[in-house]
């Protein structure tokens, strides 16, 4: 496969997942869909954007590529919650702490959003 079909399919498929990114997780999908959705679809786009890289780059990423792409993958799961009361989406602009509050609503994002247990 040439480099100009590779560079075209990953611009139609970065594109797609794109669209489908901000219609589910920006969207007014419900929080248990987005909940559900969020590591498949990280992890995915993650070796999505590694294969397409060593496709253009005829198998030659550097060693050091892969942990970074770990890495942000991990800092993408780790660091991203939904707010159950309004649905939105909040990131952490920082690589340590996690969202605490909701920035639409101020929900508190850190207690526990389980079903009960049953007695």
């Amino acid at each position: 496969m040439g480099s100009n079909m590779v560079s075209t399919i990953f611009a139609i498929s970065w594109a797609i997942l794109f669209v489908l990114g901000l219609l589910i997780f920006r969207g007014h999908a419900p929080v248990g869909l987005k909940r559900k959705l969020w590591a498949p679809f990280t992890i995915g786009s993650a070796i999505l954007f590694v294969l397409f890289s060593s496709l253009l780059l005829r198998g030659r990423l550097p060693w050091f590529f892969y942990p970074f792409v770990v890495l942000i993958v991990f800092l993408n799961l780790r660091n991203t919650r939904f707010c159950e009361t309004c649905g939105s989406m909040q990131t952490s602009r920082d690589l340590i702490s996690r969202p605490r509050f909701c920035q639409k609503c101020g929900h508190d994002l850190t207690a526990l959003h389980e079903a009960p247990l049953p007695k």
